[in-house]
C-alpha cells in the first residue's frame, strides 16, 4: 500500500509543477499570443470577399488541390506532379499540396484556397518572432512579429492564393534552425530539409536563398565547422532533396517562365536599348554609345531595376502598380518604418556585429531575384523574400533607441532634462504619424480596396457560373472575348477531375468564340455591351453598380446580308463619306467616297468647306465577312462616335472626350453587312478610326477591299 500512496504523492506533485509550468507559459507568452491572435483576426476576417473575387491563378491553384484529393492527379493527368502546368507555365508543388487538406475540411471554395495563406502568413508572424529572439532578445522579436502582423505589404499577400507567400514562411524557419545550429549541431539537420523545401516554394528562392546562405556561411563558417560532420550530413540531405529540382531546371520546365521574363532575353535588351536611346531612361549621355554592347544592356538592366525595388516610391509611397500586388496609394510599407529602416541600418553598421550584418545581407539581397527580371518592375511578389528584414531591422531600431533614451534619462548631464522633452515631443509626433498610415491603411484595405480593384480579381466569373448552372432553359454557354475561363466552370462546378481528366472538355460551355449550334438552346456570356443584337436574359451587376457581364439568349433573327457575289467590283473600295458644318449634320458640305477610316486631322479642317472645329461626318456602305464568326470593331475617336451595323449600335460614345477606344463584339454570317459610322469633332484634335479584329485575325483598320460604298 505504501508505494501507491507515494506514486498517488508524485503525481500529484507533477500535476502542480504542470499546472505551475502552464501558468508561468501563458504569462511569459501573453504578449505573443495575442500578436498571433491579431495576425489570424487581420488574415481571416472576411477572407472570402476581401479581395473581392477569386484570381485566374487562384482558381487554379484550388482546382488543382482538389484534383489532388480526389484522383491523385493534377488537371492534366499527371500523377502527383512536382510542377503543375497552368497558363503557360509551371506553379511550385508546396502551396498547391498544403492547399489539400483544407479543401477536406472547408471543401472546394475562395475560403479554404486562401485560408492557405492566411496560415502561411500567421506562421510566419510566430517564425519572426523566433528569429528575431534568436539574433537578439525577446523584445525586438515581439516587435518585429507586430511589425509583420499589420504589414501592407504580408497582409496582402496573406489574404490572396498566391504562391509566393510560402516562401518567406519556410525561409523564416529554415533560418531560425540554422541559428540554433551554430550552438546544437542537430538543429542543422532541420535547417537542410526546410531550405531544400523553399526551393519548392516559388520560384526567386533559386536565386535569393544561394545568395543568404552563402553570406550567412561567410560570417559563421567557424561556428558551423565545429559541427562538421552535421553539417556536411546537412548539405548532401539539402542537395538530395533537390534533386528533382535540378533534373527539372535542366530540362527547362522549371525555368520556363524566367525564359521568358529574364533581363537576358532579346526583347529586354531591346527594351533596354529603346528606352537609353529614347531618353525613357536617364542615363548620361555617353551612355548611348554602349547600347549595342550586350554585357552593358544586361548590367544597367540589372542595375536599374535594383535601384526601383529599394527606391522610396516602391517601399513607401507608391508600391508595386499592379492592383493585386498593392491597394494603391500607399507603398509596400507603412511611411512611418522608413524612418526606423534608416535609423535600424544605422545602428547596424556602426555595430557590425555578426547578427547585425546578416540582417544588412539579407537587406541587400531581397532585391536580386526581381532585378534579373524585366516585367512590371519594381514588382512586389518577386521581392517577397524581403520579409520580414524591413520588420526586424525597424524592431532593432525601435529596441535600440530605447535603450538609449533610458541611458539619457539616468544620466546626470545638466540639459538631461529638457532633452527628455525634446525625446517625448518627438515620440508623440511619431505615435501619431503610426496612428495616421494604420488607420489610413486599414480603412482603404477593408472598405475601399473591394469595390475599387474588384476587376484585378476577375470579379464575376462565380456569378456567371452561378447564373449558368441555374438557368434551366439553356443547353449551351459560349463564352466570348474573356479569354479562356475554364477553370473558373472547373472551380465553382466542383467538376468531376476524372471526368475533365479523360475528356479536356466540356459538353455544356465553350471559349472558343462564338459558333451558332443546332437544335441546342444556346447563350451567350460577353461583357455588357457586346453583341447588342441578342436579348440579354440575365446582367451581372459589379460592386459599384455597373453592369459587368450578361448573357445573351442565341435565337434566330433575320438580318438582310448580301451575298458576296452581290456586289460588283466597281462599287468596292471604301465607304460614302458625308461632311457637315456642325455637330449634329446641320449643313451638308460634300459627299466623296473614303477609300478606309483611318483620319488624325489634327486642329484642321478634314476638306475644304468644312470647319475646323464644330463638323460631323456620316459614313456608310457595306462591310464584307468571308466566313462567319466573331468579328470585334474598334474606333479610336475624339470626339463622339457611333458605329452601327446591320441596323444594331454596338458602339456609342456621342459625349465629347480626348482620344479614345471603344470596342464591341458582334456575331456576323459571311456576306455583305451594313455598317454606318457617325463622328463629330466639338473642338481642338479630330480623329477617327475604324478597325477589327477576329479570334484568328490580329487588329487591323478595316481594308478598302473589305469596303463598299454601295448599299444595295
Amino acid at each position: 500500500m505504501q508505494p501507491q500512496r507515494l506514486n498517488t504523492g508524485f503525481s500529484r506533485m507533477r500535476v502542480r509543477i504542470s499546472n505551475i509550468n502552464y501558468y508561468q507559459w501563458l504569462k511569459n507568452n501573453a504578449y505573443m499570443l495575442l500578436i498571433i491572435f491579431l495576425a489570424i483576426f487581420l488574415r481571416v476576417i472576411n477572407l472570402s470577399w476581401v479581395p473581392n473575387g477569386f484570381y485566374c491563378d487562384e482558381a487554379s491553384i484550388g482546382y488543382n488541390a482538389y484534383s489532388i484529393l480526389q484522383t491523385g492527379k493534377d488537371e492534366h493527368g499527371e500523377i502527383l506532379p512536382l510542377y503543375f502546368k497552368a497558363f503557360g507555365e509551371y506553379k511550385n508543388p508546396v502551396y498547391i499540396y498544403t492547399v489539400i487538406p483544407f479543401i477536406k475540411i472547408f471543401g472546394l471554395n475562395e475560403f479554404a484556397v486562401r485560408f492557405t495563406s492566411a496560415m502561411f502568413g500567421v506562421l510566419t508572424v510566430y517564425c519572426t518572432y523566433l528569429v528575431a529572439k534568436q539574433l537578439f532578445n525577446k523584445t525586438v522579436g515581439l516587435i518585429a512579429a507586430l511589425l509583420l502582423t499589420i504589414s501592407p505589404w504580408h497582409l496582402q499577400f496573406s489574404r490572396i492564393a498566391f504562391e509566393a507567400i510560402s516562401l518567406p514562411c519556410f525561409f523564416t524557419i529554415s533560418f531560425y534552425f540554422l541559428l540554433k545550429g551554430l550552438n546544437k549541431g542537430r538543429y542543422l539537420f532541420y535547417s537542410a530539409i526546410l531550405f531544400a523545401l523553399t526551393f519548392y516554394t516559388y520560384a526567386p528562392a533559386k536565386v535569393f536563398v544561394p545568395l543568404f546562405l552563402a553570406g550567412f556561411f561567410t560570417l559563421n563558417f567557424r561556428g558551423l565547422l565545429q559541427f562538421k560532420r552535421e553539417f556536411v550530413l546537412s548539405l548532401l540531405i539539402g542537395l538530395l532533396i533537390l534533386a528533382p529540382l535540378l533534373i527539372l531546371t535542366f530540362k527547362g520546365e522549371g525555368q520556363s517562365r524566367f525564359n521568358i521574363i529574364s533581363i537576358f532575353t532579346e526583347h529586354s535588351l531591346g527594351m533596354t536599348r529603346d528606352g537609353i536611346l529614347n531618353d525613357k531612361y536617364w542615363v548620361p549621355s555617353f551612355f548611348k554609345s554602349l547600347v549595342n554592347n550586350k554585357i552593358f544592356l544586361i548590367s544597367y538592366s540589372f542595375i536599374r531595376n535594383y535601384l526601383l525595388h529599394v527606391s522610396p516610391d516602391f517601399l513607401f509611397f507608391k508600391g508595386d502598380l499592379n492592383s493585386r500586388h498593392n491597394i494603391g496609394a500607399i507603398g509596400q510599407l507603412y511611411r512611418f518604418e522608413c524612418i526606423l529602416l534608416v535609423i535600424g541600418l544605422i545602428f547596424i553598421f556602426v555595430k557590425r556585429r555578426k547578427e547585425y550584418l546578416i540582417l544588412a545581407w539579407w537587406f541587400f539581397m531581397f532585391p536580386v531575384s526581381s532585378s534579373l527580371t524585366y516585367e512590371s518592375i519594381p514588382h512586389a511578389v518577386r521581392t517577397i523574400c524581403g520579409l520580414p528584414v524591413f520588420q526586424i531591422i525597424a524592431a532593432v531600431s525601435i529596441d535600440s533607441l530605447y535603450g538609449y533614451f533610458k541611458q539619457i534619462d539616468k544620466s546626470r548631464f545638466q540639459y538631461r532634462e529638457y532633452i527628455t522633452y525634446v525625446i517625448i515631443s518627438i515620440s508623440i509626433a511619431f505615435l501619431v504619424l503610426v496612428v495616421f498610415n494604420i488607420r489610413y491603411y486599414f480603412a482603404r484595405y477593408y472598405k475601399v480596396y473591394s469595390s475599387v480593384f474588384y476587376g484585378s480579381f476577375d470579379y464575376g466569373m462565380k456569378e456567371i457560373i452561378q447564373s449558368t448552372e441555374n438557368l434551366r432553359n439553356i443547353d449551351f454557354y459560349s463564352f466570348s472575348g474573356m479569354g479562356n475561363p475554364y477553370i473558373f466552370v472547373l472551380f465553382y462546378t466542383g467538376y468531376n477531375p476524372a471526368e475533365w481528366q479523360n475528356a479536356d472538355r466540356f459538353d455544356k460551355y465553350s471559349f472558343d468564340g462564338f459558333s451558332r449550334s443546332t437544335n441546342r438552346k444556346q447563350a451567350l456570356i460577353v461583357r455588357a455591351g457586346n453583341f447588342p443584337q441578342y436579348k440579354t436574359i440575365q446582367t451581372i451587376f459589379f460592386p459599384d453598380g455597373r453592369a459587368g457581364y450578361e448573357i445573351k439568349e442565341v435565337a434566330e433573327r433575320r438580318v438582310d446580308v448580301l451575298d458576296i457575289a452581290d456586289i460588283r467590283p466597281e462599287f468596292i473600295g471604301g465607304l460614302r463619306g458625308s461632311y457637315y458644318n456642325g455637330k449634329y449634320f446641320n449643313n451638308s458640305v460634300l459627299s466623296r467616297t473614303d477609300k478606309v477610316i483611318n483620319f488624325d486631322w489634327g486642329r484642321g479642317s478634314p476638306v475644304n468647306g468644312v470647319n475646323g472645329d464644330n463638323f460631323s461626318v456620316r459614313w456608310e456602305g457595306l462591310v464584307k465577312v468571308d466566313s462567319s464568326g466573331e468579328y470585334k470593331f474598334y474606333t479610336v475617336s475624339d470626339d463622339g462616335v457611333r458605329l452601327i451595323i446591320d441596323e444594331h449600335t454596338i458602339i456609342d460614345n456621342w459625349k465629347p472626350h480626348r482620344e479614345t477606344e471603344d470596342s464591341a463584339a458582334i456575331y456576323m454570317d459571311r456576306g455583305w453587312h451594313r455598317i454606318t459610322i457617325e463622328y463629330n469633332d466639338i473642338g481642338f484634335d479630330a480623329i477617327i478610326k475604324l478597325l477589327w479584329s477576329t479570334p484568328s485575325m490580329n487588329r487591323t483598320v478595316v481594308p478598302s477591299d473589305r469596303l463598299s460604298f454601295y448599299d444595295k
